[in-house]
């Protein structure tokens, strides 16, 4: 494994506010997520050389989850980018596939389950509007998407849907930034916590994203 050298991660030094809860290891998953998205590999080297070895299936659960909206070539290249940098113990045998998300649910329940959550009173509209599309994009986003994936142990709901919206920051999606910007406050993360990791956009993403993530804040929370 190479040798992290300095302990301060480069977008951590002080230009973001600080915020209760929003942890350094939390702010960096941030920024793995969105690198993964952007395709920026040297960015991600960095990100991952800051994460402490503990923090490391925390990271790779990022980057898994990171292909439902980038898709696998950017999360295949991030993984590639880890396992270079170096892995502080191999990954459990078990990481591969849970045959349940929880002893007696299975995945379509633990997907719809979390999908609730997350969509809170919008939820069942949402079904409806998947299902009139297509049956099979509402079918595999409740199973796949909501409950093979995201309902995986190793990050919290709180955590993945911050890591979400890190991502959809940058990919002009904005029904579902506003979404999951809901979606995070829902399963507990508190407004201060996603404005943090918005604040990020620029540094991912450039600046008309963030200027698109601003105007999608002011819409949504301006009081």
């Amino acid at each position: 494994m190479e040798d992290r050298g300095v302990t301060v991660h480069p977008w951590l030094d002080g230009r973001f506010p600080e915020v209760v809860d929003l942890e350094p290891r939390l702010r960096v998953f941030a920024f793995v997520a969105g690198h993964t998205a952007s395709g920026n590999l040297d960015r991600l080297r960095q990100d991952w050389r800051h994460l402490a070895p503990q923090d490391q299936p925390g990271g790779f659960e990022v980057i898994l989850q990171t292909h439902l909206f980038a898709g696998y070539p950017r999360a295949i290249n991030a993984l590639r980018v880890a396992h270079e940098i170096g892995v502080a113990a191999p990954l459990p045998p078990g990481s591969a596939e849970i045959a349940e998300a929880q002893p007696g649910v299975s995945w379509r329940e633990a997907g719809e389950s979390l999908c609730a959550a997350i969509y809170g009173p919008g939820y069942s509209q949402l079904r409806e509007r998947m299902t009139r599309m297509h049956p099979a994009i509402d079918r595999w986003m409740v199973e796949i998407g909501y409950g093979r994936v995201l309902s995986r142990p190793g990050l919290s709901a709180r955590e993945r849907e911050l890591c979400a919206i890190a991502v959809l920051a940058g990919m002009d999606v904005v029904p579902q930034l506003e979404s999951h910007l809901r979606g995070a406050l829902r399963v507990g993360a508190t407004e201060a916590e996603c404005r943090g990791v918005l604040d990020h956009t620029a540094a991912i993403w450039g600046d008309d994203a963030q200027h698109q993530v601003d105007s999608v804040w002011r819409r949504l929370f301006s009081r």
